[in-house]
């Protein structure tokens, strides 16, 4: 019994990919960021970048925010010293 894709088919090779959008649009409501490592949204209102390909035949869409916003405030949280910890007979001032 030969594959989906036909006996010729090498699993190995590249996926066929062919973009048919990829330009900056205004969000009219919220999205996620997919290149965001914490899920943060993109705020409506906002301005950011959309990828639309096709991929093996199916539609691939990826929305990211523009200036990487996102990602500044992770490296921003990740580079914080770490939070001091209090004895339950401390008041921290």
């Amino acid at each position: 019994m030969g594959s989906l894709w036909g006996d010729d088919h090498d699993p190995g090779e590249a996926p066929d990919v062919r973009t048919l959008y990829a330009g900056t649009q205004v969000a009219r409501h919220a999205h996620t960021c997919d290149g965001c490592p914490m899920n943060r949204s993109i705020p409506a209102g906002a301005r950011y970048g959309k990828s639309v390909c096709l991929v093996d035949g199916e539609v691939n869409v990826q929305r990211m925010c523009l200036g990487g916003t996102c990602w500044d405030e992770h490296e921003a949280e990740a580079s914080r010293p770490p939070a001091p910890t209090w004895g339950p007979n401390e008041i921290p001032f």
